[in-house]
């Protein structure tokens, strides 16, 4: 069977590198993954450090708009993605009949916008892997008209809350399955930390609270600067990183300067190895926000892997994977007294810290492996893919 795998990427994150992992893994499966990505550069580095080569590579893929909103700035991105989707279905009919592909397995909302009608026209299934949650009236107005439209044969949504949100919008059979964690990568005894200085700081003195998310509205980082002032702890005893690149970047940095933070929250932008980050790091924390669009993130269940102890709130799937008190602290979002409370218990006790790691690596080990998910989500595209043909070779015959 041969899959087309697209993956809208500017830059690189969670998303990506999980799906670095089914492309590698997937031909284990009887599976030949044909890779198309864009319109950013490093997830083709990514994909080539992995021996990936066979790789599709477009500008023309409709890009997120990832920024501060402006009238004029947004009324040109709509325009400009109208012109861009239109080469995008010419390069993706082009790939799918040169490649004889069977399957269309397409990641985020830009890239179902990209395959959604043209795989229907063509009469090739298409599988929708969902990892956040569309969580507004409009959002999900529109993505229950587009579903309409194009009709995908399968859903995989990577936790039971993305599942139970998306099914208020497409109609589509869904499968929950996790995302996987590479434990070999994502090891505390064979990665080493970040030195001081990539990490913006001078000293390794301070405990390090990591936050491993694209800067960006809906994860709470305005809740963690009021938390930051409730635990009044200066920042040569408490430092924050922030590991990740995103059009908001500057404004949050204006943000906690304006709050006084300059000195204590340091936003270091796109982190190669994020391992080695989250090996950097003492505690990590993910405050978003009840009305985000957060699935299960990657980033938790890594800082698990990597034996870190982890904060995180109740949106979205998180619950599926931090169980309070035992791996970490799950707090209410938009609650910065309960996330205080748990930033000053991990700060102050090391021996909590490395119990709780302790217990988050065990469950990652038992409950996220990655072959389990990429053996599970090659079921789903052989079933979809085999279904087709059943249905094809019926007509056909009839």
């Amino acid at each position: 069977m041969r899959v087309l795998y697209v993956i809208p990427a500017e830059g690189f994150g969670g998303a990506e590198r999980q799906a670095i992992y089914h492309m590698k893994l997937l031909p284990r499966y009887g599976i030949d993954v044909v890779p198309l990505v864009g319109p950013g550069k490093l997830v083709v580095e990514q994909l080539k450090a992995q021996g990936i080569d066979n790789i599709e590579f477009s500008e023309s893929i409709i890009e997120e708009y990832g920024r501060p909103y402006h009238t004029n700035e947004y009324t040109h991105y709509l325009a400009s993605n109208v012109g861009t989707w239109v080469v995008a279905q010419q390069v993706l009919h082009h790939i799918v009949k040169a490649a004889h592909i069977d399957v269309i397995f397409a990641s985020r909302a830009t890239g179902w916008i990209m395959v959604g009608l043209l795989s229907r026209i063509l009469n090739i299934p298409q599988v929708w892997r969902v990892g956040a949650r569309p969580v507004h009236k409009a959002e999900i107005s529109v993505l229950r008209l587009f579903s309409s439209l194009s009709n995908p044969s399968a859903m995989i949504c990577n936790c039971k809350a993305v599942e139970r949100s998306v099914k208020r919008a497409i109609h589509a059979p869904s499968w929950v399955i996790y995302n996987g964690v590479d434990t070999e990568r994502f090891d505390p005894h064979s990665v080493k930390p970040m030195q001081p200085a990539e990490l913006g700081m001078s000293t390794r003195k301070p405990v390090i609270v990591g936050v491993a998310a694209r800067p960006a509205p809906g994860k709470g980082l305005e809740n963690l600067a009021h938390a930051l002032k409730l635990i009044d702890k200066s920042p040569e005893e408490v430092k924050v990183i922030i590991a990740g690149d995103y059009g908001w970047r500057n404004y949050y940095t204006r943000f906690f300067n304006e709050q006084g933070l300059g000195d204590q929250v340091v936003l270091i932008g796109h982190v190669q190895k994020v391992s080695r980050f989250l090996r950097s790091c003492d505690i990590v924390v993910l405050p978003s926000e009840k009305n985000s669009q957060e699935g299960l993130p990657n980033a938790i269940l890594e800082a698990m892997a990597m034996e870190r102890p982890v904060i995180g709130t109740h949106a979205g799937g998180m619950k599926e994977a931090i169980v309070d008190g035992k791996t970490g602290f799950l707090v209410s979002s938009g609650n910065p007294h309960q996330l205080a409370q748990a930033l000053q218990k991990l700060t102050e006790s090391p021996s909590l810290r490395k119990s709780l790691g302790h217990n988050a690596r065990e469950l990652v080990l038992n409950k996220f492996s990655l072959d389990e998910s990429v053996r599970r989500i090659s079921n789903v595209l052989f079933h979809i893919g085999e279904s087709k043909t059943h249905v094809n070779s019926k007509a056909h015959h009839g």
